[in-house]
């Protein structure tokens, strides 16, 4: 096949079609991924600000644990999210999910640290305690006068979300994009297949007279069917003969 000119015409254009088909599916499906993660942070944050100046009151008036865990769990429902409720020490104070009181203590929690560092915070990692990936989004609570401002940290609130859905969208953009590349590429493979057919179509024909002529027929001739170098080629010829 490497010895037809056709195909060595051909084949180079129908790699570079895959090559890019590839490239393209790779950085459409990760900058897809990217936006989808960032909007999914910012809604997240979103949430975790309106819990948290809903829960800042009942925080500073102590409320029972047990009673924060039952709120946690009736803001998770209409969120479809995790909902946690940490103290200021890292205990977990209310959990939707869990039984808080078999949880570790979350200070050290990367989102829950920038939380009270930088006034939010967001990680993406594994759950050891629900078994799979999660985003995480964190805020710190604060008394309902100093919501926005300086003033004393009672507790992180915390959303999150699985990242399986999200994963799931981007798998199904990037076989769309791969099957569409794959039609893209069968297109281009039989274009490039014809039109390298059409260039070398000459070249064989001179081929084919040059043959006859070294067989003895004297009578050979070409009429060029073109002006590029093949068709200068095809009056040489004829002019030799």
């Amino acid at each position: 096949m490497f010895r037809s000119l056709r195909w060595r015409i051909a084949l180079p254009y129908v790699a570079l079609v895959l090559v890019a088909t590839l490239g393209l599916t790779v950085y459409v499906t990760e900058q897809v991924r990217q936006v989808r993660l960032a909007d999914l942070e910012a809604q997240l944050l979103a949430d975790a600000r309106l819990l948290a100046n809903s829960v800042a009151p009942l925080l500073q008036g102590g409320t029972d644990p047990n009673t924060l865990d039952e709120l946690a769990r009736s803001w998770a429902a209409p969120l479809e999210a995790r909902v946690t409720i940490i103290g200021a020490d890292g205990i977990v104070l209310g959990e939707s999910h869990e039984d808080r009181a078999q949880m570790d203590n979350h200070l050290s929690r990367p989102e829950v640290q920038r939380a009270l560092i930088a006034w939010q915070g967001s990680s993406t990692r594994y759950s050891a305690t629900l078994g799979y990936e999660m985003m995480y989004a964190a805020v710190p609570i604060r008394p309902a006068t100093t919501q926005g401002s300086e003033g004393p940290v009672l507790g992180v609130m915390r959303v999150a979300l699985p990242l399986g859905e999200i994963e799931a969208n981007v798998g199904r953009l990037r076989q769309n994009i791969l099957l569409a590349g794959a039609g893209i590429a069968l297109a281009a493979a039989l274009l490039a297949v014809v039109i390298a057919g059409r260039t070398t179509r000459p070249v064989r024909e001179l081929t084919a007279a040059a043959e006859r002529m070294a067989a003895g027929d004297l009578d050979a001739r070409l009429l060029p069917s073109s002006r590029d170098e093949v068709g200068q080629l095809t009056r040489s010829f004829s002019h030799m003969a």
